[in-house]
């Protein structure tokens, strides 16, 4: 993910990470975070494996990148998570880390 940060008179490109197994995933509609479709489901043993779509307000899907979510077997079970399934997507704010577009260079 990437946002800006102004400070000092200028603004400069953060960029956003957080591992799989951190971001949560909650029953759509909920309101802190991404709402998302399910586009691909892997069995992983103990977790799932998703790649998800995000959508906007309308739910229509945009952006060319999808999510990579691991989540447990019972979350999934819990949620009913299968391809084409809607979910919110939230960040958990102490599992963010963030860095310049400068440490990019090279990615």
């Amino acid at each position: 993910m990437k946002g800006n940060q102004q400070g000092g008179g200028h603004t400069s490109q953060r960029n956003f990470a957080v591992r799989p197994e951190h971001i949560r995933l909650s029953a759509p509609g909920s309101s802190n975070g991404i709402q998302a479709i399910v586009k691909h489901v892997e069995f992983r043993g103990a977790f799932y494996r998703l790649l998800l779509q995000p959508t906007d307000v309308f739910g229509s899907e945009y952006g060319d990148e999808l999510l990579t979510v691991d989540v447990s077997a019972h979350i999934s079970h819990h949620l009913g998570l299968a391809k084409h399934a809607e979910v919110t997507v939230e960040f958990p704010q102490e599992k963010m880390i963030t860095f310049s577009s400068e440490a990019m260079v090279g990615a």
